[in-house]
């Protein structure tokens, strides 16, 4: 019996896999890996623990009502959410607004009220701010200002501003899965940061052009075209 190997016999090795096929491979399961992210429905962002009574867990609740029941894209979605809330409160920002034009014809008086109720408050008169208050109470009397709309409005705005930022903030950082498809070219993946800072630079621009034009209410039109914040 013939046990002897044919030495002509010649291994060959595989080929090797050449760096830019891995690449590509890599990059391809990426690819279906996001596409392959079920849409959101309703119940998903509870689950998560995100729905709650909070102002930025009520802004996840309609963020997902209105995603859910629209099919928008999450990046118009956000848009249209922060659309909406802004609609909501417009009347009470109107109305603001207004009462600050009708006091600007009363600046002088207001100005002069101001410095004698502060005088009377560093002399421990009690009477002569009283009597300051009542001046000021006139003031707005004679200008025909409602006082309710302009305290009640900071109270409302910051809240609904808060829980915008936090609430979708807080859906990038856990992250809700579905963010990571935008819809936008520009933005595609919502979970990952603006590496150029686009985004965070012009809303603080837009905000310091709001808080700079606020004591202006001749400038109502520039405020109006300012109510809707960048996200």
């Amino acid at each position: 019996m013939n046990t002897s190997v044919d030495a002509s016999v010649e291994v060959v090795d595989p080929p090797p896999v050449q760096a830019d096929t891995l690449a590509d491979t890599s990059e391809a399961t990426s690819i279906t890996a996001i596409t392959d992210i079920p849409p959101l429905q309703y119940g998903d962002l509870a689950e998560l623990g995100l729905i709650s009574w909070t102002p930025a867990g009520f802004v996840r609740w309609s963020l997902e009502l209105i995603q859910v029941t629209t099919g928008l894209p999450w990046f118009h979605t956000i848009i249209v959410t922060t659309l909406l809330y802004r609609v909501i409160l417009m009347p009470l920002g109107i109305q603001s607004l207004r009462n600050s034009a009708r006091l600007l014809p009363m600046t002088p008086r207001m100005n002069a009220v101001k410095a004698e109720m502060t005088a009377a408050q560093k002399a421990g008169d009690m009477l002569g701010t009283q009597r300051a208050l009542l001046k000021q109470k006139q003031i707005y009397k004679d200008a025909g200002v409602n006082m309710g709309p302009m305290i009640l409005n900071p109270f409302v705005q910051l809240p609904v501003t808060l829980g915008l930022f936090f609430g979708v903030k807080k859906m990038c950082t856990l992250p809700v899965m579905q963010l990571k498809q935008s819809g936008l070219d520009v933005l595609p993946d919502l979970t990952v940061p603006d590496p150029f800072f686009v985004l965070p630079v012009l809303a603080t621009a837009l905000i310091n052009l709001q808080i700079s034009v606020r004591g202006h209410p001749e400038r109502s039109f520039f405020m109006f075209l300012l109510t809707v914040d960048t996200i």
